[in-house]
C-alpha cells in the first residue's frame, strides 16, 4: 500500500508523537496548533490513514496519540536522519498515565528551554536508558523518570528529572536524594528538576526536604504548571513557584542554572 501524502504539520505532528510515545491531545494542541479543533481535525487524518493510533483511557481523560508502525515507515522515509531516534509507544499501564504525561510536560519543557536558551536537547532517555547506565546511576539505585542532555558552549549537560505526585513518603525521598548526592558532587548530574504535580503545599514540603539534605542549590522544585505554559518560560527563581520581579536572568543561557 502506498504511503500517503502529509502536511509539513502533520510530519511535526508525527515527530513529537515518536519522540515521546504517547502525547495527550492536550498536549500536541499545545505545542503545535492555534486551537484544539485544528489538532482534532489533523488527527482525523492521520488515523483514518493509519498512521497515528488513538486512546481512550476514559470518558473524562484527554486522549492519547501515538504513532503506527506505518507512521513510523512514512517518518523515516520523509526524514532519514530520524531513523534510530523515533519509538513506537511501549505498554501503557492506566493507572500511570497522569504520571507519564507528567513526565512529557517535563520532556517537551526541556526541549523548549534548550531552544529558547540556544543550548539544544541533545536527547532524553527514559528508566533504564543507555545514558544512564553510561553515567554510573544503576550503580547508585537511580532511574530517573528522564536524563536530559543539552548541548551548551562548555560541552553537554545532564539533568535528571524526577515527576513527584504525592504518592511517596517524605522518607521515601529524602533517601532518593541521599542517593542523588554523590552525581551532584561529583558533577556526573548537572541538576535534578524535582517536577511537582501534587498541589503547592507538596511543592513547598519538597523544597524544605531539598533544603534539609543542602541540595537545595541543586534541585529544582518546580510545578507542573509552569512547564506546561506557553511560550515556554524560564526556570522560575529559587524559593518562588512562579517568575517574578527577582526571577531568573533571561541573559543567563546556562541551562545548569545554579543561582
Amino acid at each position: 500500500m502506498a504511503l500517503p501524502v502529509v502536511t509539513d504539520r502533520d510530519r511535526k505532528l508525527l515527530r513529537l508523537i515518536g519522540e515521546v510515545g504517547y502525547v495527550s491531545t492536550p498536549q500536541a494542541s499545545r505545542e503545535l496548533f492555534p486551537s484544539h479543533d485544528r489538532l482534532r481535525r489533523r488527527v482525523k487524518g492521520l488515523t483514518a490513514a493509519k498512521l497515528v493510533s488513538v486512546t481512550v483511557t476514559s470518558s473524562t481523560e484527554p486522549r492519547l496519540l501515538s504513532l503506527t508502525r506505518r507512521g513510523l515507515a512514512l517518518l523515516v522515509r520523509k526524514e532519514p536522519e530520524l531513523e534510530g531516534k523515533l519509538r513506537l509507544p511501549g505498554p501503557l499501564r492506566l493507572a500511570g498515565v497522569a504520571h507519564r504525561l507528567a513526565v512529557t510536560d517535563a520532556h517537551l519543557y526541556a526541549k523548549g528551554l534548550g531552544q529558547k536558551r540556544g543550548a539544544p536537547l541533545l536527547s532524553w532517555s527514559g528508566p533504564g536508558g543507555s545514558l544512564g547506565a553510561e553515567l554510573g546511576l544503576d550503580a547508585l539505585g537511580l532511574r530517573p523518570d528522564g536524563l536530559a542532555e543539552f548541548k551548551t558552549p562548555d560541552g553537554s549537560v545532564v539533568i535528571a528529572v524526577e515527576v513527584d505526585r504525592g504518592t511517596e513518603t517524605l522518607k521515601v525521598l529524602e533517601r532518593k536524594l541521599e542517593r542523588y548526592r554523590p552525581a551532584a558532587e561529583d558533577g556526573r548530574l548537572d541538576a535534578l528538576w524535582l517536577v511537582v504535580d501534587s498541589g503547592a503545599g507538596r511543592l513547598l514540603t519538597l523544597a524544605g526536604v531539598a533544603e534539609r539534605a543542602e541540595l537545595d542549590e541543586w534541585v529544582r522544585v518546580l510545578p507542573v504548571d509552569h512547564l506546561r505554559q506557553r511560550p515556554v518560560r524560564e526556570l522560575p527563581g529559587r524559593g518562588q513557584e512562579e517568575d517574578g520581579p527577582s526571577g531568573p536572568n533571561p541573559a543567563n543561557t546556562a541551562v545548569h542554572d545554579r543561582r
